[in-house]
């Protein structure tokens, strides 16, 4: 079984000494949880282990050579070993980063369990299958399993009195083998894409979820579907063809869809003007925000959020 470290406090990487790879060989031989709260702190290009990204309470900004990701209390982020990324957070209140690395071996161990057959394991127990498993690097939508495994380990790193490690790995193999799960759907919505060639599909898939995964996380600017489909590394009809097939909306509607999904969270969540609202998520006309907003939501932004504000009391 891994041993497991918890580190609240982030490293100053400008302190004389600090060396990457340094900081990296805990990766090699733990299980490492990464929990701190900051308003302001980033972080150059860097190696990550097989890790589960998540923010809550704000937002953390995370950027490949390829994708900008933002990560929420919505969505958390998957990297396969191996990732360079870049990550930073700018607010004005302190966001919780909470990051979760699995040790090669340990990630090894519960992911051959998960995806290998009984006898598979019954001839081989140590190694299974010895196939690389490999996750689609995007952004998944927390649901309630997600966000329960971690709270559970949230409270065992922020309560350790009486706590092992082992509950904390039991935890870290029940997460893991949810994101199997979770990467098994994704393997089945590329299925959708029209290709005879299952390599195909999954490049084609992986292309679309950076564009998908840039548009959520820069839908209040002006993104064009020239510009998503250059992300994609696309041509402009062959990503819209491929998008629609896939998410059963055009890159557009789907950005529409998005904004509106955001302006609803702000309407709920703070006391911004309609006008502002709509300029903060991307809409150029308020008139038009406004007429969208209606037809999605079956109330204007002001009655939608008056209705929310009756039934919370």
């Amino acid at each position: 079984m891994a041993n497991v470290k918890i580190i609240k406090r982030f490293p100053d990487i400008t302190k004389p000494g600090f060396s990457f790879p340094e900081w990296n060989r805990q990766f090699y031989e733990n299980n490492v949880i990464l929990n701190g709260h900051y308003s302001s702190i980033e972080y150059p290009l860097h190696w990550t282990a097989l890790s589960i990204k998540c923010a809550f309470n704000g937002t953390e900004h995370y950027e490949t050579s390829r994708v900008k990701y933002s990560v929420n209390d919505k969505n958390f982020l998957i990297f396969n070993e191996g990732a360079m990324y870049n990550s930073r957070i700018n607010s004005e209140r302190k966001v919780e980063s909470f990051t979760i690395n699995f040790k090669n071996d340990f990630a090894k161990d519960v992911i051959n369990t998960v995806t290998s057959a009984n006898m598979e394991m019954l001839d081989n127990p140590v190694n299974g299958n010895e196939n690389n498993y490999w996750f689609f690097e995007k952004l998944y939508r927390h649901d309630d399993r997600s966000l329960y495994l971690m709270s559970q380990i949230k409270k065992q790193i922020d309560f350790p009195g009486g706590t092992t490690g082992e509950k904390i790995n039991e935890l870290l193999s029940m997460l893991l083998e949810k994101m199997c799960r979770i990467n098994d759907l994704s393997l089945c919505q590329s299925a959708e894409i029209r290709s005879e060639k299952l390599s195909t599909r999954l490049e084609i898939y992986k292309r679309l979820s950076y564009a998908k995964d840039y548009l959520h996380s820069n839908y209040h600017e002006n993104i064009s579907n020239d510009r998503l489909s250059a992300i994609a590394c696309l041509s402009p009809y062959h990503f819209l063809r491929s998008f629609k097939q896939v998410y059963k909306l055009t890159p557009h509607q789907y950005l529409t869809k998005t904004r509106l999904e955001a302006a609803k969270d702000l309407l709920l969540s703070g006391s911004d003007t309609v006008s502002g609202i709509c300029q903060a998520v991307g809409f150029e006309s308020v008139s038009s925000f406004c007429k969208l907003f209606r037809k999605h939501s079956g109330a204007s932004p002001e009655n939608f959020r008056l209705k929310k504000a009756i039934l919370k009391h």
